[in-house]
């Protein structure tokens, strides 16, 4: 609103009819004016029948006739050439002012009067600048000269010499105050600011538009959204339906703005509905092309640098256009015809375009298009005639006729359908966040116009065979398990699914399967391709090869079908800061399911994930724990099949995992989860089924106790003591198979692989009082999912080197 403000201040000061106090003019001042021989010359153009009204001006001025003289023969009619003449040839007389009288009729006489420093200039690129220093001495005795004239004539015309003349002249505009410019040049320069400040007003929103849509993209919001079944064309629509309400409004608020403020010549004379039209159009193409540039442009650093240089050179070519006016039109021709090409495509440099077209007849600036002093002043009315047609008529120097601003208008509106249909296809096709979407020719397939949703169609025997890279017996019965026979019992079917990236692959060959009513596990080190493996789960990635089954349905041919079975937890917190829980949960409800009434399934989502109470407050004043709460119950939204949980207790305080643990635990009835996470303690409660995954491939995979057993390194004794050497001697004594993994100062750790002497030990250690002199405490532990967990990565490596 700043920006409206100072423009209305602006334009109201410069157009205001604020008059000075009435002044007197001096008379007598011949001797004061020592630049010139005469004071005044002047020419009848001729006509005999003309008045002698010199005699009267001589007399209101108080001065010698000697001081007016008539203009050599040879200029009678040619003001213009004596002034020209007698400014480069120094013989000649000079005059402060000359006055050329002409008789229109028996009561009308007019006259020209030009005065010393007002010199009229001719160019083609300045076709008329009134050239003043502003000398206010100068400026009182022509204004002397010019009331004398006008008393004599009113004298001489009504024949009543007692008639006197009082007078006012109006302030200059204090919009340009301090300047060397006259008052003309002042309302010349402050009309073509229109343009400038409508350009700023429609196009600088769309940086904050690009920047907020990146944002989305950066954040996983739109892949987050995907999962729940959000369409491309509907995620798309609601930013441009986003976009143009805002942008609606701006025009309104600017149309009101323009026709309200007086002198704004550029609003008050054109036509409304032009205006209205051009704004509107040039709103929905630079959102279209925002939307373009956010199909691309996957971070709001890039978004940000981009749009600033978009906006800056537009503004560079409102601001020069102001400048420079009708010269432009010669880009569409001859050599420069490529220039005016792309001022016709580019969409903030077309409307630039436009906006000339209106202001080089509504508000003509330091570059006129016309010839009449009054068009140079004041301008014209814009209606659609001049819209429909050329951009201005008989332009000086300009050979080729531009297209009209209907025409450009044409074009813009065009450039926007093109780019809006370009945002939607490279938003499909492009390399996204987590790799390749469709491919390129994705319009002239089958599977795209009539696709099926039909589980389990086109599987034969070979799709669900596994790939054998790995002779551990477990790996090899995972990837043998599933048969055509049997597959409608998985939940979840993985087969030789493969995922490449620059030639490294993130996933090799992966075999996994998973039936309903149980808790998976999925444990890796960080870059293993765990969440690669989601990804492709919920269709967010396509495979490189291999297939992925939810009840059925392909991932990656089949993903709308997919959505309504998945819940989805992803790794990093997805929300809306400025929404509370239950928006959230109400909007993603609204979004997967169908029913009319869904209060009652969002109050026992609320309820189930410990956040009732604050369910009115703004996520973003949530801590992290309550966030991912959040996160796990909007998983919970349509009853799904499959829920996906990446790290689902991440930042969560003691109290609350365990609580989500018996969550957890609550929700696998008729479902699967898929789990990922860094606590081992956590998968060792919660699963059924753990797959440990090394290097992009399955490394392990059963039962938790299986696992346990299968890579068991024997039991951990840890003993407290205050005299370690004497407590090894002990050991070695005792348990002399027994194997010291670790010691500190007062800490021993070991691992014994046989159980044959432990028990008597410890009963040796409970009962002898020697030796609690030096062992103060101790613990067996059995092998843990963590034991298990460092020994399958640690060989994995060193089957790698």
């Amino acid at each position: 609103m700043t920006i409206y403000a100072i423009t209305y201040y602006a334009i109201t000061n410069a157009t205001s009819n604020i008059f000075y106090q009435d002044q007197q003019y001096p008379t007598n001042f011949a001797n004061e004016i020592k630049c010139c021989e005469y004071i005044v010359g002047y020419s009848y153009n001729g006509d005999p029948m003309m008045p002698d009204v010199i005699p009267l001006v001589v007399k209101n001025l108080d001065m010698n006739q000697s001081h007016f003289v008539h203009v050599p023969q040879q200029y009678l009619s040619n003001q213009t050439g004596l002034i020209t003449d007698t400014a480069l040839n120094s013989s000649m007389s000079n005059y402060f002012a000359t006055i050329y009288f002409n008789r229109v009729n028996e009561t009308e006489i007019d006259y020209t009067m030009y005065y010393n420093y007002s010199v009229p200039y001719n160019s083609l690129m300045l076709s008329k600048i009134d050239i003043s220093y502003n000398n206010p001495v100068l400026e009182t005795y022509a204004g002397a000269i010019q009331l004398a004239v006008e008393q004599a004539l009113i004298n001489t015309l009504s024949e009543k010499p007692e008639l006197h003349l009082t007078f006012r002249y109006r302030k200059p505009p204090s919009g340009m105050s301090g300047s060397n410019y006259n008052n003309q040049m002042s309302l010349k320069l402050l009309k073509p600011f229109a343009m400038v400040f409508i350009y700023f007003v429609l196009t600088f929103p769309c940086i904050m538009f690009l920047n907020m849509r990146a944002e989305e993209t950066q954040r996983k919001i739109r892949a987050y959204l995907k999962t729940f079944g959000v369409y491309d064309e509907i995620y798309l629509a609601s930013w441009l339906i986003d976009g143009l309400v805002g942008s609606l409004y701006n025009c309104v608020v600017l149309l009101i703005f323009g026709y309200s403020c007086p002198g704004f010549d550029f609003f008050n004379k054109t036509n409304p509905s032009i205006l209205f039209i051009v704004f509107t159009t040039y709103s929905f193409t630079i959102n279209s092309f925002c939307l373009l540039l956010g199909s691309v442009l996957t971070t709001t650093k890039g978004s940000v640098i981009l749009s600033v240089i978009i906006f800056t050179l537009g503004l560079f070519s409102s601001v020069s256009l102001s400048l420079i006016g009708p010269m432009i039109y010669n880009i569409f021709s001859g050599k420069y015809s490529f220039i005016g090409a792309i001022f016709s495509i580019v969409p903030f440099l077309n409307i630039n375009k436009i906006l000339n077209d209106i202001g080089c007849v509504t508000t003509p600036g330091i570059v006129s298009n016309f010839d009449s002093s009054e068009a140079i002043n004041n301008g014209y009315a814009y209606t659609w005639h001049n819209f429909t047609g050329p951009p201005t008529p008989e332009i000086s120097g300009v050979s080729f006729n531009p297209p009209s601003a209907f025409q450009s208008l044409n074009i813009l509106f065009a450039f926007g359908l093109v780019a809006l249909f370009f945002s939607w296809y490279l938003d499909k096709t492009l390399r996204g966040p987590f790799g390749a979407k469709k491919p390129w020719n994705f319009l002239f397939t089958r599977e795209y116009w009539t696709p099926t949703h039909i589980p389990y169609i086109n599987i034969t025997d070979y799709d669900l065979q596994g790939h054998h890279n790995s002779l551990d017996p477990d790996i090899i019965h995972e990837s043998d398990n599933v048969t055509k026979e049997n597959m409608t019992k998985y939940a979840l079917i993985i087969r030789n699914i493969t995922k490449e990236y620059h030639g490294k692959l993130a996933v090799d060959h992966l075999s996994l399967a998973a039936e309903n009513g149980k808790i998976v596990g999925l444990l890796g080190p960080n870059g293993t391709g765990k969440t690669t493996i989601i990804n492709m789960i919920t269709g967010l990635t396509n495979p490189s090869s291999g297939l992925s089954l939810v009840y059925g349905f392909n991932s990656a041919s089949q993903a709308t079908s997919i959505h309504t079975l998945i819940g989805y937890t992803p790794q990093f917190d997805v929300n809306w800061p400025a929404f509370t829980a239950r928006e959230h949960l109400r909007i993603m409800t609204s979004i997967k399911e169908k029913r009319a009434n869904l209060n009652q399934d969002i109050e026992a989502i609320l309820k189930q994930i410990r956040l009732t109470s604050v369910a009115d407050n703004p996520v973003g004043s949530y801590s992290g724990g309550m966030q991912r709460r959040l996160s796990c119950g909007l998983a919970l939204i349509g009853n799904p099949k499959i829920i996906i949980l990446d790290e689902p207790t991440t930042g969560v305080d003691p109290a609350n995992r365990l609580y989500l643990w018996r969550l957890i635990k609550s929700m696998k009835k008729d479902r699967l989860i898929l789990l990922t996470s860094h606590s081992m303690e956590e998968v060792d409660a919660l699963c059924d089924k753990i797959a440990i995954m090394s290097s992009g491939k399955l490394a392990a995979v059963g039962t938790p106790t299986h696992l346990k057993s299968k890579y068991s390194t024997g039991f951990k004794l840890h003993l407290i003591t205050s005299q370690p050497d004497q407590a090894i001697q002990t050991i070695q004594e005792y348990l002399p198979t027994a194997i010291l993994n670790q010691r500190t100062s007062n800490t021993l750790i070991y691992t014994i692989h046989h159980i044959k002497y432990l028990s008597a030990f410890l009963k040796y250690l409970s009962q002898d009082t020697s030796v609690q002199s030096f062992i103060s405490d101790w613990q067996i532990q059995g092998t843990t999912i963590e034991d298990v967990f460092l020994t399958v990565v640690a060989d994995q490596k060193l089957k790698i080197m």
